[in-house]
């Protein structure tokens, strides 16, 4: 790992779901796994041994604590006095916090995307949908140009679905609408660099567990007003929205760990029906 401690956790009978990772063979007896995307360490893998995992690359580090100490005949000497050490200023400390606080990860979790589960529709979502609404106006108000639409699935009475509730918010443009990126942060939404040439997306509160997802999309785009006339379609013709739902259901099951290939799937079904509508 390259660094004065390597917390760890053993990972036997690991199953990989989107790749196998990079390896460098760092001695006769040891190979490294990186990601091959991002270059973030990963794993540790003595030869006849199972494979250990770097903890803090879990997308929830604080719930794995180490047990046990190896190696501590080679542990530094200042390395028990860590805790001791002074730490920084209340301003160096605001001034820090401040440029990790606008700091947007390109490095992939270990689970980037939790599987594909649909399930039947719940006559809750929109007043789930309704209650982020008036979070929304009141956290980025100052950026919405077009209202919030509650789209997707969940926003279609009788439509099984993923329990994720999809939140379009129109928006003057991308450019105008960067700051929000920060203020959405305080709510809990975390951005990700996805089809950012059409709109700033966001999924809360993490991508192994969503319940929202958010997309800012410039008013009266193409995005925009597709997205509403396949959700109107829907929810007005019960034949179309079986027949998506029998899709959706085929597809979930080809591509459970493939979220991308999932939604690529489905869109030259959702072209046909508004091409005829």
């Amino acid at each position: 790992m390259g660094n004065a401690c390597a917390p760890l956790v053993t990972a036997k009978g690991l199953r990989w779901l989107r790749g196998e990772p990079k390896r460098f063979r760092s001695s006769n007896k040891v190979s490294r796994g990186f990601c091959a995307e991002c270059g973030t360490p990963l794993t540790y893998e003595p030869d006849g041994f199972a494979p250990e995992i770097a903890i803090a690359t879990l997308d929830r580090p604080g719930e794995v604590a180490p047990v046990i100490q190896i190696g501590l005949e080679s542990r530094l000497p200042w390395f028990a006095e860590l805790a001791n050490l002074p730490t920084r200023s209340p301003a160096e400390a605001e001034k820090v916090a401040t440029f990790f606080g606008n700091i947007v990860s390109n490095q992939h979790p270990d689970a980037p995307a939790a599987p594909i589960h649909l399930v039947p529709h719940d006559r809750g979502w929109p007043a789930q949908f309704e209650a982020e609404r008036r979070e929304l106006e009141r956290v980025i108000g100052q950026w919405i140009a077009g209202g919030i639409e509650h789209v997707g699935s969940t926003a279609v009475p009788g439509l099984a679905a993923k329990p994720v509730i999809d939140i379009m918010v129109g928006v003057e443009s991308l450019v105008a609408s960067e700051p929000a990126k920060q203020a959405l942060r305080g709510i809990g939404y975390q951005y990700a660099a996805y089809k950012t040439e059409v709109m700033h997306w966001f999924y809360k509160p993490s991508l192994s567990h969503r319940t929202h997802h958010l997309h800012l999309v410039p008013f009266e785009s193409v995005l925009w007003h597709e997205r509403l006339a396949f959700r109107d379609l829907l929810r007005r013709d019960p034949q179309i929205a079986r027949e998506y739902e029998a899709l959706k259901l085929e597809l979930a099951k080809k591509f459970e760990f493939d979220r991308d290939a999932y939604t690529d799937a489905k869109y030259p079904f959702i072209q046909r029906v508004l091409s005829l509508s």
